[in-house]
């Protein structure tokens, strides 16, 4: 079975933990990160899934959409600066990065050779449903689609916001569009619950 993986440089097992939660009426996986404010380094998790195949083509051909509760980013000046609290949604295939970044009010895209950046305003401190498009950002930047990639759940906090924070993710869908209705046609669920979270899988 293939399985999510978790990845935590410099973060020691009580700095960060995942706990499934009902707030504000819906479930969803809580990640608690602690930014410590040693070095200044930046604090992040990505929870990470590899997709290939039939589950890779179903990803390119589809938006997605996540519901998320945030935090306020602190991001809108300075993306990357060191308060920001970022959540995000990212793709690598090993040659280009793909991020959307969920901002307070900041939106447009970058772009710095392998990397694209998309920033898509979000409410804060409520659930909220968002949709990304991997294909058509691939398309827009002119990528070739890949053989594989991973798709990952990224939670960050940059050096000077010490203490404890949280991001929260709920249910991930696809919607396939119908070529001929020019409709949705297809809702395939993603994530809607976890039953143990080292076997967090993303079922495209």
């Amino acid at each position: 079975m293939v399985v999510w993986s978790i990845d935590t440089p410099h973060l020691a097992p009580t700095q960060y933990s995942l706990s499934l939660i009902n707030t504000q009426g819906r479930n969803g996986l809580r990640v608690n990160l602690l930014q410590s404010g040693i070095g200044s380094r930046l604090a992040y998790l990505r929870l990470s899934e590899s997709l290939d195949g039939q589950r890779l083509s179903g990803l390119m051909q589809s938006s997605i959409s996540v519901w998320i509760l945030k935090q306020n980013c602190n991001c809108d000046l300075d993306p990357f600066g060191a308060s920001s609290v970022l959540s995000a949604i990212e793709t690598n295939d090993g040659i280009h990065t793909l991020s959307f970044v969920f901002t307070d009010h900041l939106q447009g895209t970058e772009a710095f050779l392998g990397h694209r950046i998309v920033f898509i305003p979000a409410v804060s401190n409520e659930w909220v449903s968002e949709v990304v498009n991997v294909g058509r950002e691939y398309a827009s930047a002119q990528w070739v689609s890949p053989g594989a990639l991973t798709f990952s759940l990224v939670f960050s906090v940059g050096g000077s916001g010490v203490g404890w924070h949280a991001a929260y993710f709920s249910q991930i869908e696809t919607h396939r569009s119908s070529t001929e209705l020019g409709l949705v046609s297809e809702t395939v669920v993603l994530l809607t619950r976890f039953q143990r979270i080292s076997q967090i899988r993303l079922n495209l």
